[in-house]
């Protein structure tokens, strides 16, 4: 619907960016059969998307979220407990994986499944959270071009630097250079 309406309006360009889970999901709507005629930005950028986890313990979590705890993460700054989740619902995590499942399964189709876009997918080289293997099943499920960006950061995200504990240099600059890429790709239109 958005996208539509703001497609109404007759803009030079539409891109959409997105970071992890947020990748999980726009590349779930993507490959809708209905949305996939009708939905045509100009660039789709991926940073550390969701298409396969590091750890794969996610995919049990449906089945042993009504005996776990929520998550705690009691290792957040002040900044993060401001803007990011301190406790995650074991439900939620059995949503997401079942959100991970049903994207691959889509993936898994016989057919290249054209998106008529250009999609640019960054991924930190040492992300702890997401698999980089999920590019090499987009290079290959995908009849469109996917252009991987490896981002030397150990962290997952690595756009998102403010709040965290004891960021070092190489990560700013990593962040820095993340930055100039994306722009230089919005600018492009490549």
């Amino acid at each position: 619907d958005i996208y539509n309406k703001i497609n109404k309006q007759n803009p030079k360009s539409i891109s959409i960016i997105t970071a992890s889970t947020g990748g999980t999901l726009t590349l779930n709507h993507l490959l809708n059969p209905t949305l996939k005629k009708t939905f045509k930005p100009n660039n789709i950028i991926f940073l550390d998307p969701l298409i396969m986890p590091q750890d794969t313990m996610l995919y049990l979590s449906p089945y042993i979220s009504p005996f776990m705890r929520s998550h705690f993460s009691g290792d957040k700054t002040e900044v993060e407990h401001r803007y990011w989740y301190t406790n995650i619902p074991t439900k939620a995590l059995a949503q997401l994986a079942k959100l991970v499942k049903r994207t691959q399964k889509q993936l898994k189709q016989s057919n290249p499944i054209t998106l008529h876009t250009t999609l640019h997918v960054f991924q930190s080289s040492q992300d702890a959270v997401v698999n980089p293997e999920g590019v090499k099943v987009l290079k290959t499920k995908l009849d469109s071009p996917v252009k991987e960006h490896v981002v030397s950061s150990k962290f997952h995200v690595v756009a998102r630097l403010e709040g965290r504990k004891s960021i070092p240099i190489s990560e700013k600059y990593a962040q820095e250079k993340l930055f100039k890429d994306v722009i230089s790709i919005l600018k492009n239109q490549n």
